[in-house]
């Protein structure tokens, strides 16, 4: 008999695996993925996982077995609204955080095994991404966000692609998003401030362990979220307007002039005469004699000093 309420929290989803699973494998696929998701799972978006890895196997996906799985899982899953501006479908979750953490201890036991489930995740949130076109944000708001419908996968796939990428230490990946303003400002413009910070909190963690050269970039970029949340939240459509009025030498005004270069942003914005350059100047440096002049270059990137030697 179990000892203690993890030992039979672990003998009961034993037991249900038995009842349903038929060695499938899919309930243990369920809980790896519910495990790593922290906003659950759209029936549809489970079904999608469990086909790609039939592919890899060149196995036949069975729909009715994962339906009779889920209908067994019950007592371990509940239902949530997928998106709060939403009513469409609803996510699949683990129904409490102590259930979380023990199959976390029993389904994902090594690292390399989660950073794989958590790539199989933003590896599938991406390409609903991709569908969102987000070139077409800089030919302007009211020709191409509210004359579409955005559906609850591609929504969804604002909010978890970069927590998944992440998590599973896909550094280009990581950069990538986070550095794009496009992202950004569709996500601003679904209330993602908060699942923003934590997300670049996470990305600038992740590169500064991994030593990648991006993570000074990256953030720079949560900076300038944190600094202006109030304005970009009151109107995300203003994002490449302030991040063009950055200092000149941070991440997103480097971001803005290459849109400009390309033409991919056609909107019309207004350019400061005066703009903030705190904390533009981020190096020192001893030339070890006295300063004789300084000059610094029209667009305040470059700094010159004469001294005596």
């Amino acid at each position: 008999l179990p000892t203690n309420l993890s030992d039979l929290a672990v003998t009961v989803v034993h037991r249900i695996e038995l009842e349903c699973d038929a060695r499938s494998g899919y309930m243990k696929e369920v809980i790896q993925l519910l495990c790593c998701c922290r906003r659950g799972l759209m029936e549809q978006e489970l079904w999608e996982l469990i086909k790609l890895r039939c592919t890899i196997d060149r196995s036949r996906p069975k729909l009715y077995r994962l339906l009779m799985v889920l209908q067994h899982m019950d007592p371990l899953i509940q239902s949530r609204p997928g998106w709060s501006d939403h009513g469409g479908e609803t996510a699949i979750q683990l129904s409490h955080s102590f259930l979380r953490r023990i199959l976390v201890s029993r389904y994902l036991k090594n690292a390399q095994t989660e950073d794989a489930t958590h790539r199989r995740l933003a590896d599938m949130f991406y390409q609903a991404l991709l569908q969102l076109n987000l070139e077409r944000l800089g030919e302007g708001t009211a020709a191409w966000l509210y004359n579409r419908i955005i559906t609850d996968a591609q929504s969804r796939a604002l909010s978890e692609v970069m927590h998944h990428a992440t998590k599973a230490k896909m550094v280009e990946e990581t950069v990538e998003l986070s550095c794009s303003l496009r992202m950004l400002e569709l996500r601003l413009m679904f209330d993602h401030l908060a699942e923003m910070l934590e997300d670049y909190r996470e990305a600038v963690e992740m590169l500064t362990y991994a030593k990648s050269p991006f993570a000074h970039q990256v953030g720079e970029f949560y900076t300038f979220l944190q600094v202006n949340s109030i304005d970009l939240l009151a109107r995300p459509s203003c994002t490449f307007q302030l991040a063009a009025n950055s200092p000149m030498q941070t991440g997103p005004a480097i971001a803005s002039r290459a849109m400009l270069q390309t033409m991919t942003e056609k909107r019309v914005w207004l350019e400061y005469r005066n703009k903030k350059q705190d904390n533009a100047l981020g190096s020192s440096f001893d030339l070890g004699a006295k300063v004789l002049d300084l000059w610094y270059s029209s667009d305040s990137r470059f700094l010159t000093a004469v001294s005596d030697k």
